[in-house]
């Protein structure tokens, strides 16, 4: 039923109502919807840039705007205008987001850009390579390592400039590799150490004897 009241027009219910129009139910539209604002700024909701489903926000042009779907790939963007590959950020059905970028690959989070952050919490790489310093550890020897840096360029375990170009870096085991290699030169240092007091008692010891 629909019924006049004052300027105002009700669908469904013959109350008062101090809006233009009132819907009291479901309303159902075989067709774009247009709600044109002041100065021509609009909120359209319909095909944008050729999606299923889209709300733009222009004075002029309804195929620029600022949240709509596509239908494939499934995913929602949030879009300076109708284009999806300028998507500001978009979420997929899978749960993927990409960020700058509609092509997130085989990440959770894709961003094309730079990230800044105040502090950014990478869950701990098991095993924390503090077995480096248990009893049963074999320490690798200088020479061996000299050997493997002559022919690799680059510290056994760690990735070599090639690899990183390629795959880039994973922050949580890299920093897990970085503690391993400064652990391990801890170790080194304390047994030159070891032996450069071992070499001054044996030097004060000679010493006495003449």
């Amino acid at each position: 039923l629909v019924y006049s009241r004052g300027a105002g027009v009700i669908i469904g219910n013959s109350g008062a109502t101090n809006k233009y129009l009132q819907v009291n139910g479901p309303l159902t539209a075989n067709g774009n919807i247009n709600l044109a604002g002041a100065s021509g700024r609009r909120i359209y909701m319909g095909g944008v840039g050729g999606t299923t489903f889209g709300m733009a926000y222009d004075a002029a042009n309804p195929n620029y705007g600022i949240f709509y779907t596509e239908a494939t790939p499934d995913y929602v963007s949030i879009s300076p205008n109708g284009n999806a590959n300028n998507g500001v950020m978009n979420v997929f059905g899978d749960g993927k987001v990409g960020i700058g970028t509609s092509s997130p690959g085989s990440y959770t989070l894709a961003v094309e850009g730079k990230i800044g952050a105040r502090e950014v919490n990478v869950i701990a790489t098991n095993p924390w390579p503090d077995y480096v310093f248990e009893k049963n550890y074999t320490l690798p020897t200088l020479e061996s390592i000299k050997a493997y840096i002559d022919q690799n360029k680059h510290l056994p375990e760690v990735p070599s400039a090639t690899e990183v170009e390629k795959n880039g870096v994973n922050l949580g085991e890299m920093n897990a590799l970085l503690l391993k290699k400064i652990e391990e030169l801890t170790l080194y240092i304390l047994k030159q150490e070891e032996r450069a007091l071992e070499q001054e008692k044996r030097i004060s010891a000679l010493e006495e004897k003449k």
